[in-house]
């Protein structure tokens, strides 16, 4: 175990012109990252998530749970930064 290399790396964050869609995604959902990626792989937008606390099943009473979290919830998903939407 002698072999432990660390490499320290810098993150290249490369800024664009492209629309910034911030993504709400519930935190019981799987797989809405890759299924927003695979339905805007062509187009030129940048796409954020965040998840919301979120307990199933899917019912109006649990969806209402979600309004307390929305904003704390959508302003962590690019703190600081402006986003063009959010779905």
């Amino acid at each position: 175990m002698n072999d432990f290399k660390q490499n320290d790396l810098t993150a290249n964050i490369v800024k664009t012109n492209n629309p910034k869609i911030g993504v709400i995604a519930l935190s019981t959902d799987f797989t809405i990252e890759q299924d927003y990626r695979s339905i805007c792989h062509q187009l030129p937008v940048d796409i954020f998530v965040n998840r919301i606390p979120f307990e199933n099943p899917l019912n109006h009473e649990n969806y209402l749970k979600m309004a307390d979290h929305i904003s704390e919830v959508s302003s962590q998903i690019l703190p600081s930064q402006d986003i063009d939407i959010i779905a």
